[in-house]
C-alpha cells in the first residue's frame, strides 16, 4: 500500500529548496498539492527545473540568507504570495570543513 498525504491548500516555505534534500522536499510537497515558496540563493537553474515540473505549485524566491535585509524582503514577498503560510522548512545550510586534529581555537575560527 502506498502512503499518500493530501496537502491541497497548504502553503509552505522551504529554504534551500533547489538542490539535495530541499529539492526532494519541494517536489514531494508539490506532488501532495501544497503551494511551495522555494527559496534558493545561487542555484537558479535547479530551482527553475523544479518549478517547471510543478508550475502551479511552486513559486521561486531568490534570497541570500546571509543578508538580513534580503531575508526581510523575501519574507514580505512570500507573505504577499502566500498570506496563509502554514509551514516553514528550515532546510538551508552550509557545510564547513575543518580537520579533526586542529586545536580548538582554529576549529572555532573555521566555524
Amino acid at each position: 500500500m502506498a502512503f499518500t498525504i493530501d496537502l491541497v491548500g497548504s502553503q509552505v516555505l522551504v529554504t534551500g529548496g533547489s538542490v539535495g534534500i530541499g529539492a526532494a522536499i519541494c517536489k514531494t510537497l508539490a506532488q501532495s498539492g501544497a503551494h511551495v515558496a522555494l527559496q534558493f540563493n545561487s542555484s537558479e537553474s535547479a530551482a527553475q527545473a523544479i518549478k517547471d515540473q510543478f508550475p502551479d505549485n511552486i513559486t521561486l524566491f531568490q534570497c541570500d540568507l546571509k543578508q538580513p535585509a534580503a531575508i526581510q524582503t523575501m519574507h514580505t514577498n512570500v507573505l504577499k504570495r502566500y498570506p496563509e503560510l502554514n509551514v516553514l522548512v528550515n532546510n538551508a545550510g552550509i557545510a564547513k570543513c575543518s580537520p579533526l586534529d586542529v586545536d580548538n581555537t582554529s576549529w572555532v575560527e573555521d566555524w
